[in-house]
């Protein structure tokens, strides 16, 4: 009976912890190699949200800017045109006519200024937003390589990699 306790003994104690270590030690350095890469993948990714929310929050706060400018402008107009009016009916140089020639002309040249700014926002925007959903995807496409998509490419570089030493 004792040597088969010391034979059980000696598998339970030595064989069986020295293959366990010699089978998980590849696939555990391995895992901190690749943990390693997706910590540096993730810290790259994470910096691009940030630039890419950065980069929206300043576009946000300039088109919240140039909409109360135009606000503000238009209020202008509106006051330098009832002025204008103003003027015309207390009798000074107009007639009526010529009251309303100006302020058919002025209403016509604010007219034209609202459409060519909100043609070039609309570019601009439109610019801006296709910019955007383009670094998102390749954003996603980044996330999608590092975090797993279908798990080929990583594993076959690695594979290759390995094969190599």
């Amino acid at each position: 009976m004792d040597a088969v306790q010391a034979a059980e003994r000696s598998a339970y104690q030595e064989e069986v912890p020295a293959l366990t270590q010699h089978i998980s030690g590849e696939a555990v350095l391995r895992m901190q190699r690749e943990r390693q890469s997706f910590d540096l993948d993730n810290t790259k990714a994470l910096a691009r949200e940030r630039v890419l929310s950065a980069r929206f929050e300043r576009w946000l706060q300039s088109t919240r800017q140039r909409s109360n400018d135009e606000a503000a402008d238009r209020t202008r107009l509106i006051a330098d045109i009832s002025e204008t009016h103003g003027k015309a009916l207390h009798g000074e140089s107009r007639s009526l006519e010529a009251l309303e020639v100006a302020c058919t002309t002025e209403i016509a040249g604010v007219a034209t200024r609202a459409v060519l700014v909100s043609r070039s926002r609309s570019r601009g925007d439109e610019v801006l937003a296709s910019d955007l959903e383009t670094v998102m995807h390749r954003l996603q496409a980044q996330v999608i390589d590092t975090f797993g998509g279908d798990g080929n490419s990583n594993d076959s570089d690695n594979d290759s990699a390995d094969d190599d030493d």
